[in-house]
């Protein structure tokens, strides 16, 4: 395992993602694994323009106000591992706990 590659992977804590969509995404950066490469074993051009994070708290929605609210209805949960695109990422910056409040769908204000 090299130390640049690996590095978000092993290194980083849980992160908060802010996406072009204004979506926000919490969790663990995930290493690509060896079933996301190609016939041949070499990793698919695509794959190095995605992260893998998984959710460690609902995601949300950056509403006009600046309040964050749950997906309504949700479209991932907690412990998914979902694919984001790089291009799409607008902020990326240490988790300091959820920003959704899962009991009632209400952000942090």
């Amino acid at each position: 395992m090299s130390r640049d590659k690996d590095f978000l992977s092993e290194c980083i804590g849980n992160v908060t993602i802010v996406t072009e969509s204004l979506l926000v995404f919490q969790g663990k950066i995930r290493r690509h694994d060896d079933d996301r490469k190609g016939c041949g074993g070499e990793e698919r051009e695509r794959d190095r323009e995605f992260i893998l994070l998984e959710l460690r708290c609902a995601p949300g929605l950056i509403r006009e106000n600046g309040n964050i609210v749950e997906l309504d209805p949700p479209v991932f949960v907690e412990d998914d591992v979902i694919r984001i695109n790089v291009e799409e990422i607008l902020a990326i910056g240490p988790s300091n706990g959820c920003l959704v409040d899962e009991e009632n769908g209400k952000g942090k204000e």
